[in-house]
């Protein structure tokens, strides 16, 4: 027979402890707290250099979610999920050869599609989320000066591409492509928009990403050739690491149309091993002033630039900043069914699986 106990909330774990301690040498079965179990990711967006790091790195953060009661002063976990939801791969390239646009690879991204099996799908089978990440190859050809044609046979080589190495879409990035290049058709304010509807229209059940770097993306803050570029994306998220919102009552600049807000990261973590530690401190100080409940930004996600390993010196940084951003995500949140009644508040932890913990873990094994 099964009793049911009822207790204030908070001190579920407790009042089990309590009974344990006092049945120990008559029950049969010890006293729990029941729960329930709810999958659920944190909503992280992250990067991966194939050239550098193992993509399975991304399998190896775990954040925690509790309410901490003051009286008595007991832990809820509320939460317990894997990080990252989104995992982009990099690098392919958009490139020209005679006058195609051809989508092109460094030889470790190539090795890496060529095994995914390996290096991919697993990530896939925890529920992540897999991207390619498609950058400018210096040709002079980009997303912003394809003709018709060439978005048409680029587009189906992508859509070829995703589904030979079972990929769950790509992520758009207008960098390097060498629009001064002597030669190079001009940039036109069509372009970009007409290849992220076609990519869209081409593969409606993958994901389409796009990074607004503020250069090329500017021009789909208005509508082209009757096309509104928000609507065919998935997310976009701004590059730049003040933290753009152009959300904000008092932008300088618009958000992309349209892209709501809930689907907009105004938040893009840099490298942060590379950073000089000012840098980093002023990353980190950055994110806590997100905490504070009141500023406008769409906190349902963030992303975090490439993923580095373990290095000496650095241990904290990256789990750190990683916190940092869960903590933007819930702490504080001004929604009252998240502050409750006062009698708690929310907290934030990041775990790292021992894999990961080694220094050095990670990097690329071919």
């Amino acid at each position: 027979m099964w009793y049911v106990v009822q207790t204030p909330v908070g001190r579920e774990a407790e009042a089990a402890e309590k009974l344990n301690h006092f049945y120990r040498d008559k029950a049969e079965k010890p006293c729990f707290v029941l729960s329930k179990e709810r999958t659920w990711r944190m909503g992280g967006v992250y990067y991966v250099d194939t050239e550098v790091m193992n993509p399975l790195i991304a399998d190896q953060y775990i954040s925690t979610v509790s309410k901490f009661y003051f009286n008595p002063w007991t832990e809820e976990l509320v939460l317990r999920c894997p990080t990252i939801d989104i995992v982009n791969v990099r690098t392919a390239f958009l490139t020209q050869t005679q006058g195609r646009a051809m989508l092109t690879y460094t030889l470790d991204m190539e090795h890496v599609l060529k095994n995914n099996a390996r290096y991919l799908q697993p990530l896939r089978q925890t529920g992540m989320k897999v991207c390619l990440v498609i950058k400018g190859g210096g040709t002079g050809l980009g997303f912003a000066n394809l003709s018709d044609g060439q978005i048409n046979d680029f587009v189906a080589q992508v859509k070829a591409a995703v589904a030979t190495f079972k990929l769950d879409g790509v992520n758009l990035w207008d960098e390097g492509a060498g629009y001064e290049k002597e030669g190079a058709s001009p940039v036109n304010d069509t372009s970009y928009a007409k290849l992220i509807k076609a990519l869209k229209t081409g593969m409606p059940d993958k994901l389409l990403t796009m990074v607004d770097t503020r250069e090329t993306t500017q021009s789909l803050c208005e509508e082209q050739a009757g096309i509104r570029g928000g609507d065919y994306l998935d997310y976009a998220w701004s590059s730049l690491t003040d933290f753009l919102n152009p959300y904000a009552a008092d932008a300088e600049l618009k958000p992309i149309l349209g892209i709501p807000m809930e689907k907009y990261a105004s938040v893009f973590i840099p490298e942060m091993m590379e950073l000089p530690e000012d840098e980093m401190m002023e990353v980190d100080e950055k994110l806590m002033m997100l905490c504070d409940g009141e500023t406008v930004i769409n906190n349902k996600f963030y992303v975090f630039g490439d993923m580095p390993y373990m290095d000496y010196g650095k241990e904290g940084v990256v789990v750190g900043t990683m916190m940092y951003a869960t903590m933007m995500l819930y702490d504080m949140n001004p929604d009252p069914e998240m502050i409750g009644d006062g009698s708690y508040m929310w907290s934030s932890n990041m775990e790292t699986r021992k894999a990961a913990a080694d220094y050095y873990a990670f990097k690329k094994d071919w």
